[in-house]
């Protein structure tokens, strides 16, 4: 059963976040190729939020799992090492958020860098469902 917590924390992650992808497609949408469009920002850094410290959690909570389930910590290999990677990404997206939003100004770099990144923690999280497959009973 214990293996069954750390997938399903990071689905529910990952759902959210491919909304909060989506509502920050819409601003950048807005920024970057002049179209008019509403901005759900408390709606983003809202969900954002959730959907960040679930995947930090789940993560921890992978890493908590293996060492349960098999005694030792990366068992599982490359899903275990870009799980690691993973949490960093996750970590500079959450501080790059938080920094944004707490002091609103008009920035060119810091919201691309913080889009490009999260859009790779989603691209990493589907990547990673597929591999941690093998891993369940």
């Amino acid at each position: 059963m214990t293996l069954w917590i750390h997938p399903l924390m990071q689905a529910a992650a990952t759902l959210l976040g491919i909304y909060v992808l989506h509502l920050g497609l819409q601003r950048a949408r807005s920024n970057h190729l002049g179209r008019k469009i509403p901005f759900a920002w408390k709606d983003h850094v809202r969900w954002g939020r959730w959907a960040i410290g679930l995947w930090m959690l789940g993560t921890l909570g992978g890493i908590v799992v293996a060492r349960l389930e098999w005694g030792v910590f990366l068992a599982t290999g490359t899903h275990a090492q870009v799980g690691l990677v993973f949490f960093a990404l996750a970590l500079f997206g959450y501080l790059s958020g938080h920094i944004m939003d707490k002091e609103r100004k008009r920035r060119a770099t810091l919201p691309l860098v913080h889009g490009l990144v999260n859009l790779t923690l989603v691209a990493l999280a589907l990547w990673q469902a597929w591999t941690g497959w093998a891993f369940l009973p």
